[in-house]
């Protein structure tokens, strides 16, 4: 414990930690490293003086300063401490803490993700990410929002795949009742493009397409959905929500619970 206590100090202070990211780009002189920083070569080298101590660089036989490997690894969990800290307001009332270790340990690559504080906006982003989407729409809801509907039916006939997940213990709304209810045999949901499983819980709520996430919301703190997270068009957030999605499907039935087979068989 007292090493990483000491490790997350000398992180804390913003001279060592520019010093470890202006080597990230290559390695470097002690003068390059006081240019880059804008610090005096004086204090440019006591801080790596510390750092060296820390084994987080050394310097090699041309008299460069490298980052060790560990330092590279320290480096690359950095992102998740960042994206925390800076949502840290809506993390003190919502919980990641349900989905699988895994993507906790790389919810820094969540870092490009904006913040929707408000269920109306969130509701036009994913109204317009699925708009947007031609090769597929992927959601993991705890109930179906039918006044996205319409747009998820004109994507199937567009061509795209559309997969969602939910809860095994469903229990339809009246507005999806409805809905369902007016399927006829030749409508999109019932199409081959139109996927359904089912889990046993839903940890996090995630639709996306594509191109881009229209949002990721994290439960509360008592278990609850309140519609508010983030967004994000960057690739590697993507990448976690698609593999996020992905780990889900993979585990999730096929086996349609009786509340919902009923209407749609």
């Amino acid at each position: 414990m007292k090493d990483s206590l000491d490790l997350l100090f000398e992180l804390s202070n913003e001279d060592r930690l520019s010093i470890l990211t202006a080597l990230q780009g290559s390695p470097s002189k002690l003068t390059e490293i006081s240019v880059a920083i804008k610090l005096p070569n004086q204090e440019t080298s006591r801080q790596v003086a510390r750092l060296s101590t820390l084994d987080l660089i050394y310097r090699d036989g041309k008299g460069l300063y490298n980052l060790t490997p560990y330092a590279e690894q320290v480096i690359a969990l950095m992102p998740g401490f960042e994206f925390l800290s800076k949502y840290r307001s809506y993390f003190k009332t919502h919980t990641a803490t349900s989905i699988p270790k895994e993507f906790q340990l790389r919810i820094g690559e969540l870092a490009s993700c904006a913040l929707i504080e408000d269920p109306v906006t969130n509701q036009y982003e994913i109204q317009q990410v699925i708009t947007g989407a031609n090769e597929y729409v992927w959601s993991m809801v705890e109930q179906v929002n039918i006044t996205l509907g319409k747009h998820t039916e004109d994507a199937i006939r567009r061509g795209a795949n559309h997969r969602v997940i939910m809860p095994n213990n469903l229990v339809p709304s009246e507005p999806y009742r409805s809905y369902i209810l007016n399927w006829g045999p030749d409508h999109p949901m019932r199409s081959s493009r139109a996927e359904r499983r089912f889990v046993d819980n839903i940890s996090v709520a995630l639709i996306m397409s594509e191109k881009e996430v229209a949002c990721i919301l994290f439960p509360t703190i008592d278990g609850k959905m309140d519609y508010l997270g983030f967004k994000s068009k960057d690739s590697e957030a993507h990448k976690w929500c698609r593999d996020l999605f992905m780990n889900y499907w993979e585990v999730a039935t096929e086996s349609v619970p009786k509340s919902l087979a009923e209407l749609i068989y």
